[in-house]
């Protein structure tokens, strides 16, 4: 991984040390779904901003865009975090 413009390596180093991210995956998997996912949901949040009748027939409200980005990291936390039992069972408190 010699390209990291984002930091998203240091980032995921990070989460790994905090014990937040799964330790089963490889870290290149990890940095790559998060980079992945990121582009593409940033993307669909902008394009919604910048063009709100595209995808609808109205702009979107805040509270929905608020909706759609905590089922996002949502998604991503069951992807690739660790599981709250593994997590409790080593002690650890929830950030």
């Amino acid at each position: 991984m010699t390209e990291d413009p984002y930091g998203t390596v240091s980032f995921v180093r990070f989460g790994l040390d905090r014990r937040e991210l799964r330790k089963d995956m490889d870290i290149e998997m990890i940095v790559s779904i998060l980079d992945w996912m990121m582009e593409r949901f940033q993307d669909a949040l902008l394009t919604a901003e910048l063009d709100p009748g595209l995808f609808r027939r109205q702009g979107e409200l805040a509270e929905k865009k608020e909706a759609r980005i905590q089922q996002f990291l949502a998604v991503l936390q069951r992807a690739i975090g660790a599981s709250p039992a593994s997590s409790a069972r080593r002690g650890d408190q929830p950030r």
